[in-house]
């Protein structure tokens, strides 16, 4: 009796047993960059064609710089949450077993997985291209070691200045 009882508890208990364990720990993003050719780095990996379709960690932040002779480069770093199904292992975490899924990749969830990269011909002006805005140049400037003296005190009214 107390093997089938036991027995029914770990059922239970496994069943209870967060769904973000399996959840899998990789998450495909669709990325698209104009132009076609340009160069994709991708958390390391070089990709040199686009539409494409990459898995990335789900817990992880994606590093993405994209380059092409002839245009700015662009960089960016997509983040990540903490998705519902996480969540839901959290407020489940009164069991024992569902906070196992917290600790895996499958509660987090990347914050985009759809991107649209569009890189700016150098050539473009300022008003094409605001990442073209010139810089000013640094201007040296040398600035003297004064120290202020203090103000001399105003003179005291006295009944013979009013």
């Amino acid at each position: 009796m107390k093997r089938i009882l036991l027995t029914g508890m770990a059922g239970v208990m496994l069943g209870l047993c967060g769904c973000s364990a399996f959840r899998p720990s990789t998450q495909i993003v669709a990325i698209n960059v104009e132009p076609a050719d340009a160069t994709l780095i991708a958390n390391g990996m070089r990709y040199n064609y686009s539409p494409i379709f990459i898995e990335a960690a789900r817990d992880r932040d994606l590093l993405l710089s994209v380059y092409r002779k002839g245009y700015v480069p662009y960089s960016r770093v997509i983040g990540y949450h903490f998705n519902r199904t996480g969540t839901l292992d959290a407020l489940g975490s009164i069991f024992l077993f569902p906070m196992i899924g917290l600790f895996s990749s499958g509660a987090w969830s990347l914050d985009e997985t759809n991107l649209q990269i569009m890189l700016l011909p150098e050539s473009a002006g300022p008003a094409e291209n605001p990442a073209a805005v010139p810089v000013a140049e640094p201007v040296d400037v040398t600035v003297e070691n004064t120290v202020a003296e203090p103000a001399a005190a105003a003179p005291a009214e006295t009944a013979e200045n009013k």
